[in-house]
């Protein structure tokens, strides 16, 4: 049974996430990719996601409530989808995303409502965003590098229970 998708962490117990699209659009969905679409985020904009009791209240770059209303809720995510050359830079998840897709998840802690950013990603593909070592090192300690990777994601899916408060595996 190999492995052949994790789900990373990014962010958690969050009221607002931010989205910025660079190098081409970001495209909001509720469900899964494909399904209903929110909006698209152009190039060079930066749209916020905050957590309601009603769902995802998401904001493009002027503060307009995007469709008017909020969007999903606990049973239904909000998707980013990022076509090839495209990213989304997400401050609360520290970095810029190009590979897999961005998954929003609401929940309640307490008496207020929060949200989690999720990275369901092909393992290969996480492997590429690992930065432990620059890419002018020799090949072969690339090679160890993902190694080392590829074991470390594997065993944290296979042998762990998923982490119940990032819903992820790493």
């Amino acid at each position: 049974d190999p492995v052949r998708t994790i789900r990373v962490g990014l962010t958690w117990d969050r009221e607002v996430i931010h989205v910025e699209a660079e190098d081409g659009p970001v495209k909001l969905w509720v469900g899964r990719a494909g399904g209903r679409k929110v909006g698209r985020i152009p190039s060079g904009r930066t749209w916020s996601v905050r957590a309601t009791a009603s769902g995802f209240a998401v904001r493009n770059h002027e503060g307009t409530l995007v469709g008017g209303r909020s969007w999903g809720g606990e049973a239904y995510d909000l998707i980013a989808t990022y076509p090839d050359g495209a990213t989304a830079s997400v401050p609360e998840g520290g970095a810029s995303y190009d590979r897999g897709h961005l998954e929003f998840q609401l929940y309640r802690r307490g008496g207020s409502w929060n949200q989690r950013l999720v990275l369901p990603i092909d393992l290969e593909q996480y492997l590429y965003g690992l930065g432990e070592m620059p890419s002018s090192w020799p090949a072969a300690a690339l090679r160890a590098q993902a190694v080392a990777g590829r074991t470390f994601a594997t065993s944290k899916v296979k042998r762990s229970a998923r982490n119940a408060q990032c819903d992820c595996d790493i």
